[in-house]
């Protein structure tokens, strides 16, 4: 007999949300669960609206936003929500550099990178960011463990 699995949807802003959450989910999908991550393209209160619509059938929901833009509307009471501080650019360099980043959160991250974060795709995550590299990010960087729970135990 085949196990039904749990589903759990997670809705992020866009593209670069997506691909950095895809390379999450790859690294840590709890294969009991069937993870769908889709996007809103455009604001927290559009991954709201987003995930109001779309959620219908899921065991968990997550609205996946930054943190530097006020939600309107507040999600439903069985939504969860996981906030990029301030910003992913801003989250992804204070797991790189284990500080925080005041601010020019675009340009440092272009520096780091060399890139724009848009233009990564989740197998671009792979080849940068090795297990090894998350695991210890998990260690130091409670936000960052906080995210990867949403994959491993919905």
């Amino acid at each position: 007999m085949r196990k039904i699995k749990k589903t759990c949807l997670v809705v992020c802003e866009g593209k670069a949300d997506k691909n950095f959450l895809d390379f999450i989910r790859m690294n840590y999908q709890n294969e009991d669960w069937k993870i769908t991550v889709d996007t809103a393209k455009g604001d927290p209160n559009s991954v709201i609206l987003r995930a109001i619509k779309t959620a219908e059938g899921y065991d968990r929901v997550y609205c996946v936003t930054d943190d530097d833009t006020i939600i309107s509307k507040p999600p439903p009471k069985k939504f969860k929500v996981f906030k990029f501080s301030p910003c992913l650019e801003g989250f992804l360099l204070e797991l790189v550099y284990n500080k925080k980043v005041k601010s020019e959160f675009k340009t440092q991250f272009k520096n780091y990178f060399s890139c724009d974060v848009a233009q990564i795709s989740k197998e671009d995550w792979e080849k940068k960011f090795h297990k090894e590299k998350l695991e210890s990010w998990r260690k130091v960087n409670f936000q960052f463990d906080q995210l990867v729970k949403i994959f491993e135990s919905p």
